[in-house]
């Protein structure tokens, strides 16, 4: 059971227990102190339901997950689209040009951000299998102890030997049915 639908279930039950309350001081409506006990009741379940809705709200739309992307400039479009996406799904998607700054060494800044994440997603395509960057990027996630997920960008490319102890997603084909499983697994945490 995800934490969204525990919460979900406790909204229901706050107001099945309110309106139960509500109910048996209704029947009891012999005595005449019936009126100000119905208008505690129905103001204290109008409370407990706003109350679990504000907390539903406040803690269901927080981030779960953490993600940084490592790819090479030729799919900067991709990993911007595919942020978006997983951003869209309540996912934080660490940006690398919001944490790396001019004149800041790549290789440190990048350390850091998957250091602050909780997944580190590898976008493999035929153009970043040779790229020294993204290379050494690999090498400094893998020491991190970190999730990694490659993600298949096109299916043309021999990937790294280290990428196949790793199961990856493949957003080549259907891109909306792979990015809705890769987020299902990104919430997870």
């Amino acid at each position: 059971m995800t934490f969204k639908k525990f919460i979900n279930g406790f909204s229901i039950f706050a107001l099945i227990i309110s309106i139960g309350g509500i109910l048996y001081i209704s029947i009891d409506s012999e005595n005449s102190e019936t009126l100000p006990k119905l208008l505690v009741g129905v103001i204290g379940g109008g409370l407990g339901v706003l109350l679990s809705y504000l907390f539903f709200r406040t803690i269901g739309n927080k981030p779960r997950s953490t993600v940084f992307i490592i790819h090479n400039d030729i799919d900067k479009d991709m990993a911007i689209k595919l942020s978006g996406t997983l951003e869209s799904k309540k996912i934080k998607v660490i940006d690398e040009d919001e944490v790396i700054e001019f004149g800041d060494d790549i290789v440190k800044g990048t350390r850091e951000a998957m250091k602050n994440s909780d997944y580190i997603l590898l976008l493999l395509s035929s153009e970043s299998k040779n790229d020294k960057l993204v290379r050494k990027l690999i090498n400094q996630s893998k020491s991190l102890s970190k999730i990694i997920i490659p993600v298949l960008l096109d299916k043309k490319s021999d990937f790294p030997e280290f990428t196949n102890v790793y199961k990856s997603v493949d957003i080549s084909d259907d891109y909306t049915e792979s990015t809705n499983k890769l987020a299902e697994r990104l919430q997870e945490n």
